[in-house]
């Protein structure tokens, strides 16, 4: 079965994010030169803050697929010969990967301010997922049980008061080319050598 919606980073988080606005303004007034009328903070506070939302439309399997692109368990898969494909189960497992969307804003004249990052930290648990491997690249995930929760961030600032929900994602995905495995860097410095 395969997702026609699939869950984006937007859908891990509450609807609401508390500050998100405010907390850009204060971002950007440190940088710029704080020229703008009130009129002017206001838009872009609000494109600001409709860009951020815009950037968490990232489909929640591909973020969690690049992370596993970088386990140590899969390097051993990352030179897999062509017209192989692979089938690796994963049993019960827990990790964790953050995600940093950048909000660049051109305000007033140059110099513009410094990018914003902001952190998106994102905790998987997963009863069983089975990843299909072609050519050292996930091309598919069947999940069997999988929760997820976000945490949105900037710098130390908790974007939302509430709690993300826990969300059970079943299904298949599938990952056109597909995610490349990441090789064991310690290999690769020994082939270098060699």
């Amino acid at each position: 079965m395969t997702d026609a919606n699939p869950t984006t980073l937007r859908e891990l988080l509450p609807k609401e994010l508390d500050g998100l606005e405010a907390v850009i303004e204060d971002g950007l007034r440190k940088e710029s030169n704080g020229n703008l009328s009130t009129l002017a903070w206001r838009f872009v506070r609000a494109s600001a803050a409709a860009e951020v939302d815009r950037a968490l439309d990232a489909e929640a399997w591909q973020v969690l697929a690049h992370a596993w692109a970088k386990a140590n368990e899969l390097h051993t898969h990352a030179n897999s010969p062509p017209g192989e494909t692979r089938v690796v189960h994963l049993g019960n497992h827990d990790f964790k990967t953050a995600v940093h969307p950048e909000l660049t804003v051109d305000i007033g004249t140059p110099p513009y301010p410094a990018p914003l990052v902001f952190t998106l930290e994102i905790a998987t648990h997963i009863e069983s997922a089975t990843l299909r491997i072609r050519q050292g690249r996930i091309v598919a995930l069947e999940a069997g049980e999988v929760w997820v929760y976000a945490e949105l961030k900037y710098g130390k600032v908790r974007l939302h008061k509430q709690e993300s929900p826990m969300l059970k994602l079943p299904g298949e995905w599938s990952f056109d080319p597909g995610i490349q495995i990441e090789p064991d860097r310690e290999q690769l410095m020994g082939k270098r050598v060699a």
